[in-house]
């Protein structure tokens, strides 16, 4: 989100709550596009228009437990 620092960023994105695309499309304060998959996750990119980083890549596992995300500067 604009003006977030590095800190508040990653403080949002770890608090608890359900892992799915929209929280982390809302946390993100960004649209994600689904980009590929596989029986075990799904793969989504995104482009963050304002703060410390300018793009990423999630991936969410199918059943709902376990999410990565990688985020570029």
């Amino acid at each position: 989100m604009a003006g977030d620092t590095v800190t508040q960023m990653v403080a949002r994105l770890v608090a608890p709550g359900a892992l799915d695309a929209e929280r982390f499309a809302s946390q993100l304060g960004t649209t994600l596009v689904r980009s590929d998959e596989n029986p075990d996750w799904v793969f989504y990119t995104f482009d963050l228009s304002d703060g410390p980083f300018g793009d990423g890549v999630l991936r969410l596992k199918r059943t709902g437990d376990g999410a990565l995300l990688s985020l570029s500067p």
